[in-house]
């Protein structure tokens, strides 16, 4: 919220510590950030895509174990140390958004979520008609109105811990590999998996 700086008598709007005009420099370089980012996790997808292309439920499957598509995914999370997981989540987002169709100053998390519709004519319109955000008063995408518009619908398998029992061990309950770690969220501690 803008307010006048009474401390230096100069009547600078001031948002926080920042002069307004200092804000507004801030804002534009995070709003680039914000679509170099994008493009990051879309090019990386783009690359798992080239190296592994989906193939339809029930295709064909490498005859050799060493090119199934899971080992393709580990060598290049291997290779360039991101995530099995997050190149996998990549992958599928790009292979939703062909490159015509993604939207500039939409974040990647909103053409995430949004990729969980199954239609692709309806997923392309939806992302051309953006909902109104009250506080600025405009139509635009936020990533919780993406998140909030498609909550019925998921965009990934359940895949979570669970506490075993009543002992301290966790287990994952999804066929993917799980994380190194759970986290939990009533103490925000980790505990290890045994």
């Amino acid at each position: 919220m803008a307010f006048t700086d009474g401390h230096t008598g100069a009547g600078e709007d001031r948002i926080g510590a920042v002069s307004m005009a200092r804000y507004e420099q801030l804002v534009a370089r995070l709003l680039e950030l914000d679509e170099q980012h994008m493009l990051a996790q879309f090019e990386t997808g783009d690359a798992a895509l080239e190296i592994a292309p989906l193939q339809q439920r029930g295709g064909s499957h490498a005859a050799d174990p060493l090119f199934s598509v899971e080992a393709l995914i580990e060598r290049l999370a291997d290779d360039t140390r991101i995530p099995v997981g997050t190149l996998t989540g990549r992958r599928w987002v790009s292979s939703r958004w062909p490159a015509e169709r993604r939207r500039r100053g939409v974040s990647y998390v909103v053409h995430m979520q949004l990729a969980a519709i199954a239609d692709e004519q309806e997923r392309w319109q939806k992302i051309d008609d953006p909902p109104l955000n009250p506080r600025p008063g405009r139509h635009e995408w936020t990533e919780d109105a993406a998140k909030g518009r498609w909550a019925g619908r998921s965009t990934t398998r359940s895949r979570r811990w669970r506490k075993s029992g009543r002992s301290t061990t966790w287990r994952w309950t999804s066929r993917s590999p799980p994380p190194s770690r759970p986290i939990c969220c009533a103490a925000r501690t980790w505990h290890s998996r045994r």
